[in-house]
């Protein structure tokens, strides 16, 4: 019994640490996807385009 306990609580701590990276992969990932976009912006509305292409 208490080794069944002990696996299942593993099991949590498993889910909730991929959980956790899975968020911030995403997080990582939108953020950079929103940087650059704005950069492009930014860097188009400033008229240089060799700048992201």
């Amino acid at each position: 019994m208490r080794g069944n306990r002990e696996r299942k609580m593993q099991l949590i701590a498993l889910v909730v640490l991929l959980t956790i990276f899975l968020l911030f992969a995403d997080l990582l990932f939108f953020g950079y996807f929103f940087i650059s976009k704005r950069y492009a912006f930014l860097s188009r509305q400033s008229g240089d385009y060799g700048a992201f292409t």
